[in-house]
């Protein structure tokens, strides 16, 4: 008898336990619609874990603490993190995908950065409390040149597996062959990720989307929208220069389908199209 009721009871326990293990949601766990991830690597690799719109976590999982690299921001979230724990220290807000916290610097000490330096976190979307209540210790993240903000770089013979809705991928070698990333609708990226500066050689397309390359980052220099697969860049020549090509030559991408916003505020017929 005593035993059927010692088992009962541990059975109770683990059924009362069920929520809050649910709750810890690191490790491998799904990316929130509204939300972000924390990564042990730069460029979303490794361990992580996730917040959803409203937690905040005033100690970071085991294993976490000044441990994290990289950051993904889905559904429109805003994060916040801090130094310290219990949201305490340093802060700084951010609203969208950070490939290396090394690209940021501590505001109080330029020669610092926040990788491996985040002990505590809050995940909203509209109302940022400690934004209101400590203005002066904020830190809004505004490097100048945005990081990439797309997927990171991964091998894979076959985009097509990897890549769904609009958008694009490009390729170290020709025929969407080598290591590759992927750009969304709506993304620009004024630098490329780490390895594929002037080293593109193919390019996917995706649902519809469009692609405006350029010769130089910060979308300068000539540029090419492409709205179609291009297996081999070395058969698209530059515009002022027909002996050259656009093969290892772009450093920097916007993707759109319907509005070409680049053209419209530079005013002119735009360059050609492949």
């Amino acid at each position: 008898m005593r035993f059927r009721f010692a088992l009962s009871a541990l059975f109770l326990l683990l059924i009362t336990s069920l929520p809050a293990l649910a709750q810890q949601s690191w490790g491998r766990p799904h990316e929130p619609g509204s939300g972000a991830c924390f990564y042990k690597d730069s460029g979303f690799r490794g361990e992580y874990f996730c917040l959803k719109d409203g937690e905040r976590w005033p100690s970071m999982p085991p294993g976490f603490n000044d441990r994290i690299s990289s950051i993904r921001v889905f559904g429109g979230a805003r994060l916040r993190i801090f130094n310290d724990a219990n949201f305490g220290g340093i802060s700084g807000l951010i609203n969208h995908d950070v490939f290396d916290l090394r690209s940021y610097r501590l505001p109080e000490y330029p020669d610092k950065n926040w990788n491996d330096r985040i002990s505590s976190i809050a995940v909203f979307r509209e109302h940022d409390e400690w934004e209101r209540h400590d203005r002066d210790q904020a830190q809004q993240f505004n490097p100048g040149q945005a990081p990439y903000q797309g997927q990171p770089p991964y091998p894979g013979p076959d985009s097509r597996n990897d890549f769904h809705g609009v958008g694009a991928c490009f390729y170290l070698d020709g025929d969407f062959r080598g290591e590759h990333f992927c750009l969304k609708e709506g993304d620009r990226s004024p630098v490329l990720p780490p390895g594929f500066n002037d080293r593109i050689s193919s390019i996917r397309v995706f649902g519809g989307a469009r692609v405006r390359v350029f010769n130089d980052g910060n979308f300068g220099g000539i540029n090419l929208v492409i709205d179609q697969d291009v297996n081999n860049l070395q058969r698209i020549p530059l515009a002022d220069n027909p002996f050259k090509n656009w093969n290892d030559r772009i450093s920097s991408v916007i993707v759109f389908r319907e509005h070409d916003d680049w053209e419209r505020d530079h005013h002119h017929d735009g360059p050609p199209r492949y």
